[in-house]
């Protein structure tokens, strides 16, 4: 353990560690101590320990500080210029959960969410920001370089914002931008990928060819049975007495949940209407549906597929998905009735499963 007086009085200094003396001094106290050490006291230390010291000095300033006061350094004065403290970037602040920020959309990240910066150097990946629009949002998730946040209200809208079609939108998150023009979707995507191959090279990237529609194009849907509906602004005052029978997409953040829906823009006609047929014929057979928390209930999940024949014509497979294998008798029926009603369904498939998971058995139905 060495000692030296500084200009501050006498401090004793060592490998206290970040619970040692360096944290107890006040701030003020520490960078007047600090402005005494020199860079040329520091080539007693192993490299390993130099490149760590520079790497704080770069970019964490007051790590720097309390670290060098807390080891055992030899401590002569020299005449060169002192670190200056001031000039280095500022410490960044943890956003708490539930802070509402003002700031502006300057572009979408590629997981899908708005990307706003802080004066401070934070980064903030707002859900359903724009590019081009201010928005109020509020902290749900935050790191020590990053937050989370959703949008509460908006401030200046985006250009670039339409009115979405569906009316199950955002609720479900089976659709991400529906609310913003597809050329801005297709704009922010070339410069995604311009950025992930300026990493790189410099490469040229193509424009992006477009879809004829942004709509319809899915030719597979998968769709979740459940008995906890959703609500997205909180449960209601009345629930219900038992158990419901929900179809629709699985809730976001909310594993035991599922959005009930009757319309979704993505698949294909009829998907829309085998959906709601599919949905009262299951609930007719008077089965439960399956509880992702008690683990118990019969049906699971109902899949769709679409594709076209040689001829352009609409075939669709739909695949209905339990929890135990003796309902073949049961289910034929059901079979029967939708492709009586569909003449489009070309077969009718019975996977089950006992397990948690997702792993199946099928038997087939033509």
């Amino acid at each position: 353990m060495r000692s030296y007086r500084g200009r501050m009085g006498f401090i004793a200094s060592g490998w206290l560690g970040r619970s040692g003396l360096g944290r107890k001094l006040s701030t003020r106290r520490r960078q007047l101590d600090f402005e005494g050490f020199r860079e040329p006291e520091l080539e007693g230390l192993p490299d390993s320990e130099l490149a760590r010291l520079r790497y704080f000095r770069q970019a964490h300033s007051r790590k720097f500080e309390a670290h060098v006061m807390s080891m055992s350094l030899p401590h002569t004065r020299t005449e060169t210029e002192p670190i200056d403290i001031e000039d280095l970037p500022p410490k960044r602040k943890k956003l708490r959960r539930g802070v509402q920020v003002e700031v502006d959309i300057t572009e979408l990240a590629s997981t899908g969410e708005g990307v706003a910066k802080l004066d401070t150097g934070m980064v903030i990946f707002v859900e359903r920001g724009h590019p081009g629009s201010r928005v109020v949002a509020e902290v749900f998730n935050s790191r020590k370089d990053h937050a989370y946040a959703k949008v509460i209200s908006v401030v200046n809208p985006s250009e670039n914002t339409i009115k979405p079609i569906c009316k199950h939108y955002p609720t479900c998150r089976g659709c991400k931008f529906q609310d913003l023009k597809y050329s801005a979707q297709m704009y922010e995507k070339h410069k995604q990928v311009e950025n992930l191959f300026r990493q790189y090279k410099d490469i040229p990237v193509l424009p992006i060819i477009g879809s004829g529609s942004p709509f319809q194009y899915r030719n597979k849907m998968e769709f979740t049975y459940g008995t906890k509906r959703y609500h997205p602004d909180g449960p209601p005052a009345e629930r219900p007495a038992g158990d419901e029978f929900i179809l629709g997409m699985n809730a976001p953040r909310a594993w035991d949940k599922v959005i009930e829906l009757d319309e979704c823009h993505l698949m294909p006609e009829p998907g829309t209407e085998i959906l709601n047929l599919a949905r009262d014929l299951t609930r007719e057979t008077k089965f439960p549906a399956y509880d992702n928390y008690a683990h118990e209930g019969f049906f699971r999940n109902l899949v769709l597929r679409f594709a076209s024949n040689g001829n352009g014509e609409m075939e669709v497979m739909v695949n209905i998905v339990t929890s135990f294998t003796d309902a073949d008798q049961m289910l034929r029926p059901l079979a029967e009735k939708l492709v009586s009603k569909f003449p489009c369904i070309v077969s009718v498939m019975h996977s089950m499963t006992t397990s948690k998971g997702e792993t199946h058995t099928r038997n087939f139905w033509s």
